[in-house]
């Protein structure tokens, strides 16, 4: 099997195992509602929580702990911090 056929074996066997993720997730569900209100098509709105998945999964095995949603949804309630080191202020201002 070469490297493209695994990719695509690998990807069509995430995106079949997503559906029950969908019925099961409260967030999973959460994000394809949300997104289906945008009007974005199914298979994009796939894509995007199979990614998600992803990183989740590999989260999980990284700390080899099983998925625990309880822990993934206080995680999503954290505030993001996009600059821990700078402030606003200190930022460059641009060139004229």
């Amino acid at each position: 099997m070469d490297f493209t056929a695994a990719k695509a074996f690998l990807r069509s066997r995430i995106l079949s195992e997503l559906a029950p993720a969908i019925r099961h997730s409260l967030w999973a569900r959460a994000f394809y509602q949300i997104h289906k209100v945008a009007q974005q098509s199914h298979w994009v709105i796939i894509r995007a929580l199979a990614y998600k998945w992803i990183r989740i999964l590999f989260r999980c095995w990284q700390e080899r702990t099983p998925y625990d949603e309880l822990r993934y949804l206080k995680s999503l309630q954290k505030p993001v911090r996009l600059c821990s080191h700078t402030s606003l202020n200190q930022l460059p201002k641009p060139r004229e």
